[in-house]
């Protein structure tokens, strides 16, 4: 059968229609009242590996190798060719062609019944269009994204492993701390007693054991003997500084070398005693007073801590590292799936003009129909880039006058007159981050009257000062929402009418929840499922 004559507006006519159908990338397949097939071209026949036959209808899925999207063979009733036959308009029907030699593809079907000028079916058509490589990039695309996570999670997990290593070490420490004050409280640490020139006069048990030394051998020695090179110098300094009366006492950590030459830190704490004077007048020193605490245990752990704390950083720098990785990925992804749906729209376009006055209404409004689909589907890519990046900004708060946050917001929406926007005359300043919460009002208020059902209608826009947050409400008087809906409606994708609507992609409500939630509050619905709905939100108070 040969194409209808397209008027001579057409450059070369009939050829020109003939080469146009050849040569377009998707395949076109049509057949007669009779089911013979009447038209293939090049598309069809490269996707089937075959030219057509004159076979029955019983036969095309068997000798096409036609198979739905599971990969099991087509009964007839499913073909879209044939339930174009029957009088069914078919629209983006999934379905498989798998040879028994070559490469098997995937193809998303549209098809039609054919009609003649008074009205009578002829025939039917079928568009197929092969989305093998945009399906395997899908789900490279899952695969890599999945990679990420489990790298990320994994990464987490190590990071909190190296967090709760880190708070028992601290724990230890602490708890080593105050050991040690128990033991200065009861006496049990070294004490000793020194004169001027640094030589021990008394020394206790406690002393004896932390250096290692006998009670005779220390008192036959000075403090300078026992004390690292390296700790010396300030120790005497402070010494002096105490005797000049320019300080009352010190405390220092300090190395002292044991008798078996091993190193202990100890934390000192010296005071001078002197004769009694007048007030205002230095008396004579008589002895230092050392008050000497092993610290061994303690400067391990800070040591550790040191390393802990370096391995964290070093854990926060891998994983900002991957969120950057991850976010590069999504940009660059999210650009690749939009080009081609950027060459679908224009390509629509064009055929449009080409073509202008001799479409018929019903192909136009399929064309009108296909760059809505593609812009709805660049919307969810945008849509899912903002999504994945919540939580992973670093956004600061600041002080947010609401009641001009909610006018700026209205304004840039530009409702309708028919609409009414309420807003309440006092309203909080709120610390938070601008840009979040104005997203989550900016959305509420948008689906309320994107999703009216009426030309016109009321949108309330209220708040509650309670006692840790806020709690802001948006009513309308739109359709409810079903009640068997509502555990779902916070869900990504989730969307309560059809996929026709560009803006409507089923992620407005799963942003918010998510921006909602990673500020600490909580977003509720209620809607008796007849006549409006109220979403309610919660906002922390930031000091």
């Amino acid at each position: 059968m040969r194409p209808q004559q397209f008027p001579s507006a057409l450059p070369g006519g009939q050829e020109f229609l003939e080469a146009l159908i050849e040569n377009i990338v998707d395949g076109l397949a049509a057949c007669n009242l009779d089911g013979d097939l009447v038209l293939f071209n090049q598309a069809t026949r490269t996707f089937h590996g075959l030219l057509p036959e004159p076979i029955k209808c019983e036969d095309w899925a068997k000798h096409y190798d036609l198979h739905d999207e599971t990969g099991r063979p087509f009964e007839l009733e499913q073909i879209p060719l044939w339930r174009a036959l029957k009088g069914e308009s078919v629209r983006d029907a999934p379905m498989m062609i798998i040879p028994k030699t070559g490469e098997s593809r995937s193809l998303i079907a549209n098809a039609d019944p054919i009609y003649d000028a008074i009205g009578n079916q002829a025939g039917a058509v079928v568009l197929m269009r092969d989305v093998t490589e945009l399906k395997a990039a899908k789900a490279e695309l899952e695969s890599m994204k999945s990679l990420l996570e489990n790298q990320v999670a994994a990464h987490m997990a190590d990071l909190e492993k190296t967090i709760a290593e880190l708070q028992k070490n601290k724990q230890r420490l602490e708890d080593s701390e105050g050991q040690f004050r128990t033991t200065f409280e009861q006496a049990a640490m070294g004490c000793g007693h020194l004169d001027i020139s640094g030589k021990w006069l008394r020394v206790n048990q406690k002393l004896c054991d932390i250096v290692g030394y006998s009670r005779e051998e220390l008192l036959e020695t000075k403090f300078q003997n026992i004390t690292h090179p390296d700790d010396l110098a300030e120790d005497l300094a402070h010494s002096a500084d105490i005797l000049a009366g320019r300080i009352e006492n010190y405390s220092l950590e300090k190395r002292y070398f044991c008798k078996d030459q091993s190193i202990v830190w100890v934390q000192i704490t010296v005071s001078l005693r002197r004769q009694i004077q007048s007030s205002g007048v230095l008396g004579v020193p008589l002895y230092f007073i050392a008050m000497v605490e092993n610290i061994s245990d303690r400067k391990q752990l800070e040591f550790q801590n040191a390393e802990s704390l370096l391995a964290l950083e070093q854990a926060k720098v891998a994983l900002e590292n991957r969120n950057d990785e991850l976010d590069q990925f999504v940009y660059a992804a999210s650009h690749d799936l939009k080009a081609p749906l950027r060459g679908i729209t224009n390509l629509s376009k064009w055929l449009e003009e080409d073509l202008s006055g001799q479409l018929s209404e019903e192909n136009q409004q399929q064309l009108i129909l296909l760059r809505q689909r593609a812009k709805r589907m660049e919307n969810l890519i945008d849509g899912l880039l903002k999504y994945s990046r919540i939580g992973r900004e670093q956004v600061d708060p600041e002080l947010v006058d609401i009641y001009s946050l909610l006018l700026e917001l209205v304004d840039s929406l530009s409702p309708t007159n028919g609409f009414d926007i309420q807003i309440p005359q006092i309203c909080p300043n709120v610390m938070a981050k601008k840009l979040l919460l104005g997203q989550v009002f900016s959305n509420l208020i948008n689906n309320a009257i994107k999703h009216h059902d009426r030309d016109s209608g009321t949108v309330i826009v209220n708040w509650e000062n309670q006692e840790q947050h806020y709690l802001f409400s948006v009513t309308d008087d739109g359709p409810g929402i079903p009640v068997a809906f509502q555990s779902r409606i916070f869900t990504v994708f989730q969307t309560l009418t059809g996929g026709g609507s560009p803006e409507n992609t089923g992620i407005g409500l799963a942003l918010i929840k998510k921006i909602v939630e990673n500020e600490g509050g909580v977003v509720q619905l209620h809607s008796n499922g007849d006549r409006g709905s109220r979403f309610e939100f919660t906002w922390p108070k930031l000091s």
